[in-house]
């Protein structure tokens, strides 16, 4: 190799890597000491569609106890529990019929009560869950229930049974209250057996599928006028509350009492002032009556009775039996008769023993009539799918029940009297 030709190479290797040296400088200038770690880019997540959305059910599961379907519609399976089970929950898998696009014809039981009304929820919410209770024992549950709840104003309660006709109902049970039953009366829309838990505002003749059930007072206070008949009263002394429903509940005694032919002797409007209570004394001293009626509730019945005497038996309607809890109250009211219903005054009852109690407290009376209400209600509108309505007959948790015939659900409730405390049935050793 030639001398001129070995400089050369030299010269363009050193050009090389000095080319070479300058841009690994100019790379190393471009890279931080230290890195900053930066958040990754936002991941964009599809959302998972609304438990409402799914396959166009509502799934409402997880739905607090206490707290109604937007909807007011909640559907209960009337499947058939073990004796140990506990009672439905207060909401089981509810869903919308404007959203159950694949059941828009369910047929079931509607049941149509005042559960967002706050004047009625308890006493809704107790025939609730024992319409429930009810159907989770029967024998034969082909119609599930599906609760509409609404409040008491009329224009929704008449929309709710609407949708429940639109729906597939084959039966209804309710209106609980006077408005809502007056306002489904009138509607003409009576299609399917509709078993109303309260009677109409007014005397109507009752359209066609129609039928009145629940627990009126004054059909109690009728039921008192016969109960008072049969042992031999013929002449009452009435004691009139001075409240609009005392007044019912006599005006209501009067007539079945005058309509048995019986008469009425006295009468006398209660009060707490001493001299009218004086006037009392001698009335009942004096008075030609066999018999004495209280219209009263139990506090003033409480009140009266010490100035009513022991000569004459006293009846009542079951208002003067509104709590067990404090059993020396109820010996203020000693030898008072009265009537009420087997769920309370006769725990081995057969029908009785066949449900279960509901979850309150047992001073709470009341509660436990709207519960045994909604218990019969179920069999009755059960009764009314299965069988000529005429043939109706029921031994039910709140009376012995039989249908008359303007389609009136009649109750013939338990007679008892107070005794030394507690109320007891009659027996041999009855007031007499």
């Amino acid at each position: 190799m030639h001398r001129g030709s070995v400089l050369s190479l030299l010269v363009w290797a050193l050009l090389y890597w000095a080319v070479a040296t300058l841009s690994t400088h100019t790379a190393l200038a471009q890279v931080p000491l230290f890195a900053e770690e930066t958040a990754p880019p936002a991941q964009t997540k599809t959302p998972e569609p609304p438990a409402e959305s799914i396959d166009g059910q509502r799934d409402l599961q997880q739905r607090p106890p206490d707290r109604q379907p937007d909807s007011g519609v909640q559907p209960v399976p009337g499947e058939r529990q073990p004796a140990q089970a506990p009672l439905p929950p207060t909401d089981t898998r509810p869903e919308t019929v404007e959203d159950n696009r694949y059941r828009l014809d369910n047929p079931h039981i509607a049941l149509l009560l005042p559960l967002q009304s706050n004047a009625f929820r308890r006493y809704a919410d107790a025939i609730r869950l024992g319409v429930l209770s009810a159907a989770s024992f029967a024998q034969d549950p082909s119609l599930p229930v599906i609760v509409y709840a609404t409040t008491e104003d009329t224009y929704q309660i008449t929309d709710a049974y609407r949708r429940a006709m639109s729906s597939g109902a084959r039966a209804v049970i309710g209106p609980l209250t006077r408005d809502g039953v007056s306002a489904v009366a009138a509607s003409g829309r009576i299609e399917v057996p509709t078993l109303a838990l309260n009677s109409p505002e007014t005397e109507i003749r009752l359209p066609e599928n129609l039928y009145v059930f629940g627990l009126q007072i004054e059909a109690e206070a009728r039921a008192v006028a016969r109960y008072a008949f049969r042992e031999g009263g013929r002449k009452a002394l009435v004691v009139i509350g001075e409240t609009p429903v005392g007044r019912r509940i006599a005006q209501a005694f009067k007539e079945e009492w005058r309509r048995l032919k019986a008469d009425v002797a006295d009468e006398f409007v209660y009060s707490t002032e001493a001299a009218t209570l004086g006037q009392l004394r001698q009335l009942v001293k004096n008075t030609t009556a066999d018999a004495i009626f209280l219209s009263l509730d139990a506090t003033r019945a409480r009140f009266i009775r010490s100035y009513l005497g022991n000569r004459l038996p006293i009846y009542a309607t079951s208002m003067v039996y509104a709590s067990n809890a404090d059993r020396l109250e109820l010996y203020d009211l000693d030898g008072v008769r009265f009537v009420d219903m087997p769920w309370l005054l006769q725990p081995d009852h057969a029908a009785v023993m066949s449900y279960l109690r509901p979850d309150v407290s047992s001073a709470a009376l009341d509660q436990e009539r709207f519960y045994a209400l909604g218990i019969d209600a179920y069999r009755v509108i059960r009764a009314l799918l299965q069988r000529d309505p005429a043939s109706l007959a029921i031994d039910g948790v709140t009376a012995s029940i039989t249908l008359t015939r303007t389609r009136q659900i009649q109750r013939q409730p338990v007679p008892a009297y107070f005794s030394a405390g507690p109320a007891r049935l009659p027996a041999a050793d009855a007031p007499r």
